[in-house]
């Protein structure tokens, strides 16, 4: 048995300086790789606070290098990508520059 389910979602990206904002939102998001160029967290913490409304919710995406040196193509955890640094950098497949 298969359900269908149609979910309408009404929202707003908006992607540009919050300073000329003058609302609230009922979700603020924060995309995966964002917090280590955050050089002050209390001000961006502020920011959040200012532009989100009372009871929304912080959709923060985020995950530890760490996570991405497994094979996700195989079964268990096998280790497939480096840690650490290396002296060429590595070309993740699909990454778009490499076409």
């Amino acid at each position: 048995m298969t359900a269908e389910i149609n979910t309408v979602i009404n929202s707003s990206l908006i992607t540009l300086d919050v300073q000329v904002l003058d609302e609230t939102f009922d979700m603020v998001y924060t995309s995966i790789g964002v917090l280590c160029w955050i050089s002050d967290l209390k001000q961006w913490a502020n920011i959040i606070s200012r532009y989100l409304k009372p009871g929304g919710t912080l959709y923060l995406m985020e995950s530890h290098p760490f996570m991405h040196v497994f094979d996700n193509e195989a079964t268990g955890l096998n280790v497939r990508y480096p840690y650490f640094s290396q002296r060429k950098p590595f070309d993740w497949p699909g990454d778009c520059r490499n076409h």
